[in-house]
């Protein structure tokens, strides 16, 4: 993720408006909340279809309706896509459908295939069929191209993937076995009596959880990934079987006979803390866990109407207006796309909305004129400057409430947060410094003098550096992370007041709001290697996620302007709304958004055309929009 803010400053130093934008997207879940679903299977209206339900049990929803078997079903792990075998026709094969049971499409043409595991990416699918020669494993692609085998013959099954997608866990001959991808360097784990099944990778790749029946009963086993440390996890006498992890890997869901029919259950991943999900009189199978699918958003805060407008790209249209506080300035989303954070810099808040209802389910008070908001990599925590208490408030998004408040220095206006969580870089307008805090000891542990009215701040993608952009100093100071140092100072042109780094690291570019101009600096050597010519009082700035465009609102010119980063010259200007403010591209690169503050609206920008794609009628004065 990055985020990036513009302040209009005054010229006696003091902060006197407030310009933001981000850009925030990420599908990984963390954490037992929510935004999980468990998908499962279950014959309690009659034949064996397709379940699911949130993670503590409850909004237990029917995926199919139809007159065969469908089982066996798997999430995808952005939680929009379910693998599942049906015996619709005839065989059984591998099908997928949407999140909602919608768009069911047939992938495989098998007497007999089963057991479908997703790929991390989502862009492939492994999973058992029945051959000739026996149980093989294979891999299809998720739009049903590309079927081929991976092991030849005997008795493989029950394939699933390493987190990094380079590795299989698979059953072969009732032992849990391990090989790379494309079948290669097959190795078996494990020598145990009795059927060992139904191996899965721990979310962080370090452990192996799986089912086994050594001790007479089927219960549930985790090991280390070479085999070794192998412990008990369920004891007793019924049986435990099918077990997958949480996506955050502290818990692990199951089917048990416990309770006499086959129902399913969650535990923490040591065993503790059991609890019954499911209560039927039919039987429930095969759980899934994973993230419940949040469809694509873009979240536009409107400082003057005090509330948030809520994009449906597929439509560009608004499909929610959500009443916040006063003078919302800053969005942020959390990485499992859950909640939104909004800053209300004239109501010393913030709101917490939640993505699914589109209703703020909290609203936090922090210190005096809140500004810029943050969400820590693992999702855990928001970090919220308030410009005009100089200090940090820290909300634990578990609870949303403020766990800490850092005294920070003058005019705490924007921050970033290291790619691996561990420290927050705030830069204080007022006081010509960053302040680095440690994230796990929510304190100041560096305070690194910059140049004059630090106003953003950027961490670089493998977070070794952080730029900032020193507007009355007309200069980047480069911090190195590891040392928190100034290790350059780059000049730049007049004004810089954001700063976007390319996806590779390798450029830095800076908009120069006094110079009508966008600074190019070769990060490497720490110079300014172009100066690309822009339209009137650019201000925020965004880089495509293939690193190969540069987007710059023109607030003054009512425009945005275009620049390749292959060659470092402008190639489009686009006419968009009135004073044009903050933008954010897509994740897939495809669109950008931008917000017209004087026009009430935003301008979506096609990336291939460089042309308006559609002109959205939001609130009053929208300065920030966010997507996820």
């Amino acid at each position: 993720m990055t985020s990036k803010m513009r302040r209009f400053l005054g010229t006696n130093g003091i902060v006197t408006g407030v310009l933001t934008g981000v850009l925030m997207f990420c599908f990984v879940a963390v954490g037992y909340a929510d935004g999980e679903r468990i998908v499962f299977q279950s014959d309690r209206d009659g034949n064996t279809q397709i379940y699911s339900m949130n993670a503590d049990g409850t909004e237990v929803t029917r995926l199919t309706h139809d007159l065969w078997m469908d089982r066996n079903a798997a999430l995808s792990h952005d939680g929009s896509k379910i693998a599942f075998v049906s015996n619709q026709n005839g065989n059984d094969d591998i099908y997928v459908m949407n999140a909602d049971g919608g768009n069911v499409v047939r992938l495989t043409f098998g007497s007999r295939d089963e057991n479908p595991a997703w790929s991390t990416d989502g862009k492939e699918i492994a999973y058992e069929s029945l051959t000739a020669v026996g149980f093989e494993i294979f891999i299809v692609n998720a739009d049903g191209s590309g079927n081929h085998a991976i092991t030849n013959g005997g008795f493989d099954v029950q394939p699933s993937w390493s987190p990094d997608g380079t590795k299989i866990l698979f059953n072969r001959d009732y032992q849990i076995a391990v090989m790379n991808r494309d079948g290669s360097g097959a190795t078996v784990l494990t020598n145990l009596l009795g059927a060992n099944e139904w191996p899965h990778f721990s979310p962080n790749g370090n452990e192996i959880v799986f089912h086994s029946s050594q001790s007479g009963r089927y219960h549930i086993y985790v090991m280390q990934t070479d085999g070794t440390g192998i412990t008990e996890v369920t004891q007793g006498d019924y049986d435990d079987a099918w077990p997958v992890w949480s996506p955050d890997g502290k818990f692990i869901a199951f089917q048990s006979n416990r309770y006499v029919n086959g129902q399913i259950f969650r535990m923490a991943a040591d065993g503790s803390d059991v609890r019954r999900l499911s209560n039927n009189l039919a039987g429930d199978d095969f759980p899934s866990w994973g993230v419940r699918y949040l469809p694509p958003r873009a979240y536009v805060a409107n400082s003057r109407s005090n509330n948030v407008s809520v994009i449906d790209p597929s439509t560009d249209s608004v499909v929610a207006t959500v009443p916040v506080g006063s003078n919302p300035v800053y969005t942020a989303v959390t990485p499992d796309g859950t909640k939104a954070y909004v800053t209300n810099a004239g109501g010393n808040s913030v709101s917490v909305i939640s993505t699914a209802a589109n209703t703020v389910v909290a609203t936090v008070s922090v210190g005096r004129n809140p500004v810029t908001v943050v969400i820590t990599p693992d999702g855990t925590k928001a970090y919220v400057t308030n410009a005009g208490a100089n200090s940090v408030s820290v909300i634990a998004t578990a609870t949303d409430t403020v766990v800490a408040t850092v005294p920070v220095g003058r005019t705490p206006v924007d921050i970033a947060v290291t790619p691996d969580g561990t420290k927050a870089y705030v830069t204080n307008a007022g006081g010509n410094s960053v302040s680095v805090i440690s994230t796990a000891a929510n304190t100041v542990v560096a305070t690194v003098s910059v140049g004059f009215i630090p106003v953003d701040v950027v961490i670089s993608p493998n977070g070794s550096s952080a730029y900032v952009a020193n507007s009355f100093s007309n200069s980047v100071s480069v911090v190195n992370t590891a040392a928190n140092t100034v290790v350059a100072t780059v000049a730049v042109r007049n004004t810089p007041v954001d700063i976007a780094v390319t996806p590779d690291g390798t450029k830095a570019y800076v908009t120069n709001r006094g110079a009508n101009s966008v600074s190019v600096i070769d990060t490497a050597a720490n110079s300014v290697v172009a100066t690309v010519r822009v339209g009137n009082t650019p201000v925020d700035i965004a880089v495509t996620p293939d690193g190969t465009k540069v987007y710059v609102t023109n607030a003054g010119a009512n425009s945005v302007s275009v620049i390749s980063t292959a060659t470092n010259s402008g190639v489009a200007t686009i006419p968009v709304g009135t004073n044009p403010v903050d933008i954010a591209v897509t994740p897939d690169g495809t669109n950008v958004y931008v917000t017209n503050a004087g026009g009430n609206s935003v301008s979506v920008i096609s990336t291939a055309t460089n042309s308006i794609a559609a002109t959205i009628r939001v609130g009053l004065s929208p300065v920030n929009v966010a997507l996820h």
